[in-house]
């Protein structure tokens, strides 16, 4: 296949951005009128010249030990009924983007920095999200959050196992002398395990959801941890099932306002059906890291597929590139998945996913967009990466974007020929 120029991508950005203007800055909704992927729902079209975006906010919970350590993070999306939503499991142990003169580091690490606002601040550069409610749960509160669900019943492959360090018994001490000084050298510290729950099937009360949830082996990778996360939130979801009365979670019924705090946030979470998603943890040792540290990098993006489709409103788009809404015929993830990197690749950004309103597949590939001549002029770099569409005008586009991407045979076709990306090339001088 041809080469295509890394020119031409930012010649079609430049004519992309154009027409878009500010609009960019804003953050980014969901679609109304339609089924959404991933079992997030929508809302209503009504007349005017824009779709308008319900609220999908965003909740960041970090829960600490007793040592002040983060543990877990989760990212809580409240679905725009007020009731239910999602859940989404992020590794402490995340990389933040770092200055070429720093020493990579973990995001859980940016809590010593700048307190839970700066775990904010990192995870919302790491998600390309606004996250509106942030929270620290310590191992009381954490179980009084949890206090409204009795019991979740959860099956544990390996043993729940925590590590505590302690100095021994008896204290013993090192003295060094040399001619002129004595130093006195504290021993090492000593690691205790201890099984905290067994493997195996669980009923589990709050305060051992809590502890489980608390619990890592030191030496272990928090990788190893990560499928426990994922099961005790999965197990949450059942247990709320088409979620709790009101009464029972502790709050009022939703009045469409974002919740004041992250404990109000979680429990109106509760008051609706769950699904739960963990974002991948890909093991990383960038130059500089530390030894021993468990760093991990993550997918944009699959973060960007999961968000399109829970929490749009929450979604925000860099200046440099176009927002777009992809309505697709098949509920599949890894369709999606590979649609949004092959539009990114182009200055393409994703602000929604939905479910077209239509069983059936279109033949080819439709592009609208508010100003037709737009995407015309950008045909042969989007055909390059999509295949052959037909252009559109959009007329009334989702509040925040420009266009409008519904893929049709002719992209599933042109993805089986051409599965890997066309390569770049350095652009020419000017």
């Amino acid at each position: 296949m041809t080469a295509i120029p890394s020119r031409q991508r930012a010649l079609l950005k430049r004519a992309l951005l154009a027409s878009i203007g500010a609009s960019l800055l804003l953050p980014i909704g969901v679609v109304s009128g339609a089924r959404s992927i991933l079992g997030s729902s929508s809302g209503r079209n009504v007349d005017g010249s824009v779709v308008p975006l319900p609220n999908t906010p965003t909740a960041l919970l970090a829960s600490v030990n007793d040592s002040n350590e983060i543990t877990t993070l989760t990212v809580f999306v409240l679905d725009q009924s007020g009731s239910g939503g999602t859940i989404v499991s992020m590794p402490v142990g995340a990389a933040v983007e770092t200055l070429a003169n720093e020493t990579p580091r973990r995001i859980a690490d940016s809590f010593g920095i700048a307190g839970i606002e700066g775990v904010r601040l990192e995870a919302e550069g790491l998600l390309d999200a606004t996250i509106s409610v942030v929270g620290v749960a310590g191992p009381a509160d954490f179980t009084n959050l949890l206090s409204v669900v009795p019991s979740l019943t959860v099956t544990f492959d390996a043993p729940v196992v925590n590590s505590t360090l302690a100095p021994p018994d008896p204290a013993t001490t090192t003295t060094i002398k040399s001619r002129s000084t004595t130093t006195t050298v504290a021993p090492p510290l000593v690691q205790t395990d201890a099984e905290v729950l067994p493997a195996g099937p669980l009923s589990l009360a709050p305060d051992q959801v809590v502890a489980a949830l608390n619990a890592r082996r030191i030496g272990d990778p928090e990788s190893s941890r990560l499928p426990r996360v994922k099961a005790i939130w999965e197990a949450l979801a059942a247990a709320v099932g088409e979620g709790l009365s009101f009464e029972q979670a502790g709050v009022a019924q939703s009045d469409g306002s974002t919740p004041p705090d992250v404990g109000v946030f979680f429990r109106q979470l509760l008051t609706g059906p769950i699904q739960v998603r963990q974002l991948t943890a890909n093991p990383i040792a960038p130059e500089g890291t530390p030894p021993g540290l468990d760093l991990y990098g993550l997918d944009a993006i699959e973060a960007r597929v999961i968000l399109a489709s829970v929490a749009p409103s929450s979604l925000t788009i860099g200046a440099d590139m176009m927002a777009a809404e992809l309505v697709l015929s098949i509920d599949d993830a890894n369709l999606a998945y590979e649609a949004v990197k092959r539009l990114d690749y182009v200055g393409i950004a994703t602000a929604l996913i939905r479910l077209s309103e239509s069983e059936s597949l279109e033949e080819t590939t439709i592009i609208r967009h508010v100003d037709k001549s737009v995407i015309d002029n950008g045909r042969a770099l989007i055909e390059s990466v999509a295949g052959p569409f037909k252009s559109r005008t959009l007329k009334r586009p989702v509040d925040g974007t420009d266009a409008q991407i519904t893929l049709g045979q002719s992209y599933l076709d042109f993805v089986a020929g051409n599965p890997n990306l066309p390569e770049t090339t350095v652009p020419p001088s000017e």
